[in-house]
């Protein structure tokens, strides 16, 4: 539940209400739910609940900023008519997930890899040389 706090100075028409996710923390915003308010009109120092269902995605990659803590963004946008004139305004929030699914964005995928094949081959020309040295003796 979100609660839209009229503190302007006229009264204010809810127009529509927008949910948006952003799991992967990159900006890849996911609309998960949209509401018409059908022009809901909140007096002037009153306020408004908006009850919405927010299903929390069960992978979640935590990039090395969350320090491995699944973690999902939540952007709200409300749009509004005040005086003839609408305005949308929009907040964001960072939420914990518990119970997620952790997947860290891995960008050594190849690394390791790699890493061990390289020192496989030292290893091995370290071995060739050193044998070949003691057969020339």
């Amino acid at each position: 539940m979100v609660e839209i706090f009229n503190n302007g100075p006229s009264d204010v028409y809810l127009i529509r209400a927008d949910a948006y996710l952003d799991p992967n923390l990159t900006g890849n915003w996911q609309l998960v739910q949209s509401d018409n308010t059908d022009n809901f009109h909140v007096p002037y120092l009153r306020s408004a609940i908006w009850a919405f269902n927010l299903t929390m995605p069960s992978n979640i990659v935590a990039p090395n900023a969350t320090s491995g803590i699944p973690q999902i963004e939540l952007q709200l946008r409300i749009t509004y008519s005040m005086a003839l004139l609408q305005h949308t305004v929009s907040t964001q929030f960072l939420l914990n997930a518990p119970g997620a699914v952790l997947r860290e964005v891995n960008y050594s995928m190849w690394i390791t890899p790699v890493v061990v094949i390289a020192l496989a081959v030292v290893a091995g020309a370290i071995y060739y040389r050193r044998t070949r040295t003691k057969k020339s003796r």
